[in-house]
């Protein structure tokens, strides 16, 4: 019996500092990106500027059955951080709009707004074809990939995964 005790007592131990290391490494990892905490700018070098190109992929997650649909088509994005102007082409047949307008990045988010969408419509809402327009989450990986995604626990999931070319 005591030694069954002095096992349970060395593996909670264990335990702790397992779970002590994977806190450290996780606030270490997520301290590390640029742009991360209150009060760090990213540098606008660092932010997403120029043409990319890539795959747009959307998937829709049926609430009855659970089943997916997936979508995926050829874009084209072109940031211009100066003016803070984006355009949207490439496959426009499939799922993607044709569209422009403004945007901010701050090394964690990417804000558009959508300057063809007319007043009176909802964005993405009953439209055959989405517009990049709203937040999304993004990653600038070695100032090369691009990846703008939603992150909700919604149906609907969109992800672009962009070169820069």
């Amino acid at each position: 019996m005591q030694i069954e005790l002095k096992q349970s007592t060395a593996m909670k131990r264990q335990l702790t500092y397992l779970l002590l290391a994977l806190t450290a490494g996780i606030i270490v990892t997520g301290c590390s990106k640029y742009g991360s905490g209150p009060g760090v700018a990213t540098p606008v070098d660092q932010l997403p500027d120029g043409t990319f190109s890539g795959t747009l992929t959307q998937v829709h997650i049926n609430t009855h059955t659970g089943a997916t649909d997936t979508i995926r088509a050829t874009t084209v994005l072109q940031l211009t951080q100066a003016t803070h102007r984006y355009n949207v082409g490439g496959d426009t047949s499939k799922i993607q709009a044709n569209c422009y307008g403004t945007y901010i990045a701050d090394g964690v988010n990417i804000s558009f707004v959508d300057s063809t969408l007319s007043f009176n419509s909802v964005p993405n809402i009953n439209l055959k074809k989405k517009h990049l327009f709203g937040t999304y989450q993004y990653q600038y990986i070695g100032m090369k990939t691009l990846e703008i995604y939603t992150q909700s626990a919604d149906t609907l999931q969109i992800l672009y995964i962009l070169n820069k070319i």
